[in-house]
């Protein structure tokens, strides 16, 4: 749980350097904020053997609910490459494009700039 969480906002930073380093060439880049979707990760886990020290964890909650079946995969991959295929297609170049309803609620809490434009064209594929 922890690497996850520590690897993507790793990412995330990489890319806010990256984007601000390659703006003044005109080039943009797009952190996609897919959310959870349907890929069929959970079943293909190779799990270590259950600790009972980590039973009552964060990482023994998230071990529960995808073994359990109770973590939710909300968003629609057709709709999240449409909405990568209608920024791709605007000219535009916001910061971030969050797909679907799980990322949108989420993504605003991250400090760097966010563009109108990318939850109208993210959310033009999943009205409420």
């Amino acid at each position: 749980y922890t690497g996850a969480k520590t690897s993507k906002w790793g990412i995330e930073e990489f890319c806010e350097t990256v984007a601000r380093e390659i703006a003044p060439f005109g080039i943009g880049l797009t952190i996609v904020e897919p959310g959870a979707a349907p890929t069929g990760f959970g079943s293909a886990l190779d799990t270590a053997p259950v600790m009972p020290e980590y039973e009552n964890t964060p990482a023994g909650e998230v071990r529960r609910a995808i073994t359990g079946g109770a973590f939710t995969f909300p968003n629609d991959p057709q709709k999240i490459a449409g909405a990568m295929i209608d920024l791709v297609d605007s000219g535009a170049a916001p910061l971030r494009l969050p797909s679907g309803p799980t990322p949108t609620t989420t993504c605003g809490q991250r400090s760097s700039p966010g563009s109108p434009n990318t939850i109208r064209i993210a959310m033009s594929r999943f009205p409420s």
